[in-house]
Parts: structure tokens; C-alpha cells; sequence
């Protein structure tokens, strides 16, 4: 790192801008890329549909490989504030749709089950967004211009397995978690495996949401959360 620092530095140093330089030293240093496992692939794809595989380091990543067969897939245009860390064991697929807005940290920790995190189009995140796919065997799929706050966490499973006693049959299954387009999720709020929330929904904060809400334009809220209102909507500025 003393190395990285010293190289980065002297780049800075070149730049008659004292806070622009400052910027770039930050971005460089943030920028990270360990490949230690096999058929793992990063893919940048362009507008124009063309697409471009990195051996490298991508400005505002840390993506780290531990294990073998994960695929990342990041279309252009890329947000200016785009900062995208993630670590991962094996067989885990992410896809992030264009002009994706703010930070995204995925963590999956399974050696043999598969899991896929599908992002939409204009995606705006206010800090960043946490995917934890505990265990594997998991899918998250976000739609088109959704809104998240600080502090929200998305999981598609627990750490530990919980048993049915004498049986060992397991109760607590990873399970999918699929949010519609326009969804707007206040801070800290936690939405755990097995949701489907509509589209136009908005998410309280602090909420915790243990089912699924099939009626878009609803607010819900509350832990565990539940319908406070129906028939609205919502958006940046005054109608």
C-alpha cells in the first residue's frame, strides 16, 4: 500500500488543482481488485451495446474474488458518484443498470450456491446500499429508478441455520427479495428474504419488512411493517 500511496502522490502532484487533486488521490487509493479464484469476469458494456472485459482496476471499485465463477456485468453511463465495493466467494452474478447513483456493497460468503443481483436503470442510493447473500442461494432483482436512504440492507438469508428439533430439517431457507420500479425506502430499513415489494411503494424508516406487499402505491412502515396509507405516490419535487 506505502507503494500505491507514493505512485499515486506523484500523479496527484501534477494537478494545478488543489481539491480536484485531492478527489482523484481519494478515488485511486479506493480503488481495489483481488482475483484470487478462477472464471471470474468483469464486464463493462457501453451504449452502443459494445462490451469490454476488465483485468483491472475500475475507477471506484473493490471488487474482491475469493472463490471461482462470478460474473459482474456494469453498463454505462456510470453515475458520477458510482462507488461499488463487493466481496464475494463463488457462482455469484451482478448485473447494474446504467446511471446507478451512489454506493453498493454486496457480500455473499457461499462456496457452492449460486446467487444473482439484477439492478435497474437509474438507481439513486443516498450513502450505501448492503445485499448480504447469506449462504447462497439467493436472487435480489431492484427495478428502475428506485430511491434508498442510508443505512439499508437487503437479505436473501441468515448467517446460521436454524433446525427443527430431532429432524434437522431446515426452517429458515434463503428465499429471493424483489423490489418494483420507483420504490422509495427510507434509512435504515431492512427488508429480509422472501419479499416482493410493488411498484410506487414507499418503505418508512427504520421499517423492517418480514412479507410481501403486492399493491403499489402504498406507504408502509412499522416492525415488522405494515399499510399505514394507500393511493399516493411520490417524487423529487412538488407536482
Amino acid at each position: 500500500m506505502g507503494f500505491k500511496k507514493n505512485i499515486v502522490n506523484i500523479l496527484c502532484s501534477c494537478i494545478p488543482s488543489k481539491s480536484f487533486s485531492s478527489t482523484v488521490r481519494q478515488a485511486l487509493l479506493a480503488t481495489k481488485f483481488l482475483n484470487n479464484g478462477k472464471n471470474n469476469i468483469v464486464v463493462i458494456v457501453k451504449k452502443d451495446g459494445s462490451r469490454k472485459e476488465l483485468r483491472r482496476n475500475l475507477l471506484n471499485t473493490n471488487i474482491r474474488f475469493l472463490g471461482d465463477d462470478n460474473y459482474i456485468e456494469i453498463h454505462e453511463p456510470m453515475a458520477e458518484n458510482f462507488n461499488f465495493s463487493c466481496k464475494l466467494n463463488s457462482q455469484t452474478t451482478i448485473i447494474i443498470g446504467e446511471k446507478f447513483n451512489g454506493g453498493l456493497n454486496i457480500y455473499s460468503d457461499s462456496p457452492t450456491h449460486p446467487n444473482k443481483a439484477v439492478f435497474g436503470k437509474g438507481i439513486v442510493v443516498t450513502r450505501t446500499l448492503v445485499i448480504d447473500f447469506a449462504r447462497g442461494n439467493g436472487n435480489v432483482e431492484i427495478g428502475d429508478k428506485c430511491l434508498f436512504s442510508w443505512g439499508d440492507e437487503i437479505r436473501t438469508g441468515d448467517h446460521h441455520v436454524i433446525y427443527k428439533k430431532g429432524t434437522k430439517k431446515v426452517l429458515n431457507p434463503n428465499q429471493n427479495v424483489k423490489l418494483g420500479s420507483h420504490v422509495w425506502v427510507g434509512s435504515n430499513a431492512l427488508i429480509l428474504k422472501g419479499c416482493n415489494i410493488a411498484d410506487n411503494v414507499i418503505i418508512g424508516a427504520n421499517s423492517v419488512i418480514t412479507k410481501s406487499f403486492l399493491e403499489p402505491n402504498i406507504v408502509i412502515a412499522g416492525s415488522p411493517a405494515r399499510i399505514v396509507r394507500k393511493g399516493v405516490d411520490w417524487g423529487y419535487d412538488a407536482p
